[in-house]
């Protein structure tokens, strides 16, 4: 949605998400929810984040997941990977959520519709084209 949003397009009632136009032109993260991402720039990536903690999960060269994390509060460049630390018990609860939202999202996974079998507007379609998300 946000996306569409920073576009100055509609938002299908079918798109999943929140609009975070408000939080990135403030600055401010949307209250304490963990906000949950994904994208497959420059590699598939998965994340999860709130105000103080963040999770991100990447694929290794031998394929292997592997989640690097990170303390925003003391780290906010993300410069300094926790795993490996006696400090990553401290992501439990974070993990926990990231884990139960991989577990739901993935319980789809296969059975997302091609642009093709999606009903849109034609030129919703062509703006979401041209913003380089279809081709």
């Amino acid at each position: 949605p946000t996306l569409l949003d920073l576009a100055g397009l509609a938002i299908p009632k079918q798109c999943r998400g929140r609009r975070l136009v408000q939080s990135l032109a403030s600055g401010v993260a949307e209250g304490q929810a963990p906000q949950f991402l994904e994208t497959e720039i420059a590699g598939e990536a998965r994340a999860v984040r709130t105000t103080k903690q963040k999770i991100v999960e990447r694929k290794n060269a031998a394929g292997k997941a592997v989640r690097e994390l990170y303390d925003l509060a003391k780290d906010p460049q993300e410069q300094h990977d926790l795993a490996a630390t006696e400090r990553a018990g401290e992501f439990s609860d974070l993990d926990r959520q990231f884990s139960e939202w991989q577990a739901r999202t993935r319980q789809g996974a296969g059975k997302t519709k091609s642009p093709a079998q999606v009903d849109l507007d034609p030129a919703l379609l062509r703006q979401i084209r041209s913003l380089g998300y279809l081709q």
